[in-house]
């Protein structure tokens, strides 16, 4: 975005705006999947018009490409789940949960694969996991990471790994940090 306008607020925020609009798309096309038109257009409706949505599609952060992410995982998943043997679906899946993981570090990967866990768990259909070629999606989940990993951590000589990835998400996930107090489970 810098390229094409310039160093300025707009490109700062211009792909944050367009994801999000995306991701308001994409709950369009999940409640649809899931329901009918009328409900997927609903949804999405009230994701856009939800307050912290629109924050999160203006601010320049990381939010709106993570939640994006995210959620174009879960669809390819839901596809998947429907439709298991189309790989439009599978490269969704797994392409979002890189897409993810490269946005926000670890935090992607494991929401996604929770959430999808936890879903196979409660309706009582984890046979479903040998329909979603998980070493196939392994390999191009290392084929979009890896080489940002790869490079990060030999720019800063492993300092990536243990303090990025080691300390400020592992352990902040089980400790509080900086005077903080509050148990496991507040983290």
């Amino acid at each position: 975005a810098y390229t094409l306008f310039g160093v300025n607020e707009f490109a700062a925020r211009f792909f944050q705006s367009l994801l999000g609009a995306a991701s308001c798309a994409l709950t369009v096309l999940f409640g649809t999947a899931l329901f009918r038109p009328r409900v997927g257009i609903l949804a999405g409706l009230i994701l856009a018009t939800s307050a912290q949505m629109v924050v999160v599609s203006k601010a320049a952060t990381a939010d709106a490409p993570f939640v994006f992410f995210i959620l174009l995982a879960l669809y390819g998943f839901l596809r998947m789940y429907m439709s298991p043997r189309r790989l439009e679906w599978f490269l969704l899946l797994y392409g979002g949960l890189g897409l993810a993981t490269l946005t926000k570090g670890p935090a992607g990967a494991i929401l996604i694969a929770s959430t999808i866990l936890v879903f196979l768990a409660l309706s009582r259909e984890v046979k479903v996991l040998r329909n979603l070629r998980i070493g196939w999606g392994l390999a191009l989940f290392v084929l979009i990471v890896g080489p940002w990993f790869l490079a990060a951590n030999l720019e800063t000589e492993w300092g990536f790994f243990t303090k990025g990835i080691l300390y400020h998400t592992v352990e902040r996930a089980v400790r509080p940090f900086e005077g903080h107090t509050g148990s496991f489970l507040y983290y």
